[in-house]
């Protein structure tokens, strides 16, 4: 009887110009909805694998078109498959010669090299970091064509720079002491390899900013016949009488150094990436000026899932215009906020410095009223772009050695969080 009551009333309601409860209630609804009270700001979205790692922070084969990164397929040293490497071709040395006498023979000599050339393409991102850490290990390979006399044998062959040498080159039978040397045949190439960490540790970047002076040390041995007359019986093949000796000549070619795609840090190093679109860039003008106008507080949320065996000691967080990251000295209308109160752990690693997990770690921090305002100044420039810079350090557990595994993977979510006035009151 009640709900019969009920339709009978409301054709008398509208009848007399009155608005029905339904209608009622939308006309007390505010025209426009309610400011929410917190909206979320997304700044940055780093989702990438170590692959794509080299080409974030390093410029990948772009700016190192002699720098190629690669996935190990086969073990050397304490390389891993599945370990990424670098590969880095090194300049021939051709025309090179020296003279050993016969007094030489069985006794560990030096002798100078033609100054090896720059080596080139290796941008300087990559040039920064090999300039921060050391290597764990790193293998120089080359090619050797001995062109005067008819055949040389060696024993613990190793290139020097300064006071530092590569380990006894081998060949690949696993020859090279002075028990077991290497023997050269003239115009036939052998290829020999070199444990080189120390050597490139000590010259750091510098062969890739000019010419490196080079000098061989070996044992020149007789043949296998014990002949310490061998050199002078090569009469007319680079061997005299007077001085009694041969002058040694060969080609030095088709070197390579193949490394670890990581390094020895027990100090922070800093790594930087590209400047990449930031996802704010999408959100309408007005509501970036209703951000500016009504903005109470801000906080600042940082979301890190990693597999890279690097603990971060701090993140810089750079927002600004155009595709160049400013971290050093950012224009007005930049804003970079730097993290740095916790160092976030490394993911945990095996003794070699492989990650075997995965740490996630979420940061928020308070902006200060002047952070707000360049904050807020920065989300209205046009073209915008965040970047990271990340200042890292190797793990404890493997001497602070860490190496990079084609499966790790860093992801990495910035956004600000903005606390509105009401309805904008």
């Amino acid at each position: 009887m009640h709900f019969r009551r009920t339709l009978l009333i409301l054709p008398l309601l509208a009848a007399c110009g009155l608005p029905s409860p339904d209608q009622a209630r939308r006309n007390l609804a505010p025209k426009d909805p309610l400011t929410p009270e917190y909206r979320d700001i997304p700044l940055l979205r780093l989702e990438v694998k170590a692959t794509e790692l080299y080409d974030l922070l390093f410029g990948g084969a772009q700016a190192n078109p002699n720098a190629q990164l690669l996935v190990l397929s086969q073990a050397q040293g304490q390389m891993q498959p599945g370990d990424l490497v670098l590969k880095i071709g090194v300049p021939d040395i051709p025309n090179a010669s020296f003279f050993v006498g016969i007094g030489d023979l069985g006794q560990t000599i030096e002798r100078n090299l033609p100054p090896l050339a720059q080596i080139p393409g290796v941008g300087p991102q990559l040039q920064n970091l090999l300039a921060q850490i050391q290597l764990p290990e790193a293998y120089l390979s080359q090619e050797v064509v001995l062109t005067s006399p008819q055949k040389v044998k060696v024993g613990n062959l190793a290139a020097c720079a300064g006071n530092t040498c590569t380990q006894a080159f081998q060949d690949t039978q696993g020859r090279g002491s002075t028990a077991n040397p290497l023997e050269f045949f003239n115009g036939q190439p052998l290829r020999i390899t070199a444990e080189a960490s120390a050597l490139f540790n000590a010259l750091g970047p510098a062969p890739f900013q000019g010419p490196t002076a080079l000098r061989l040390s070996f044992v020149p041995l007789p043949t296998l016949q014990q002949d310490p007359g061998y050199y002078l019986g090569q009469l007319g093949s680079g061997c005299n009488l007077l001085p009694p000796g041969c002058n040694v000549a060969m080609n030095i070619q088709s070197g390579e150094v193949l490394a670890p795609f990581g390094g020895q840090a027990p100090n922070p190093f800093t790594v930087t990436s590209k400047a990449l679109t930031s996802p704010v860039s999408s959100l309408p003008p007005e509501v970036l000026a209703d951000l500016k106008e009504h903005t109470l507080s801000t906080t600042l949320t940082l979301e890190i899932s990693t597999s890279l065996p690097t603990e971060v000691e701090a993140l810089t967080l750079w927002l600004g215009s155009g595709t160049t990251p400013r971290f050093t000295n950012p224009d007005p209308k930049d804003f970079v906020y730097t993290y740095n109160q916790a160092p976030i752990p490394a993911a945990p690693v095996d003794g070699q410095g492989r990650s075997t997990g995965t740490q996630s770690a979420t940061v928020q921090v308070n902006l200060s009223q002047a952070e707000i305002g360049k904050f807020l100044e920065a989300l209205t420039q046009p073209d915008l772009h965040a970047a990271a810079q990340l200042r890292l350090r190797g793990p404890a557990d493997s001497g602070s050695v860490f190496r990079f595994k084609v499966t790790d993977s860093l992801k990495i979510f910035a956004k600000g969080t903005a606390r509105l006035k009401i309805g904008g009151q």
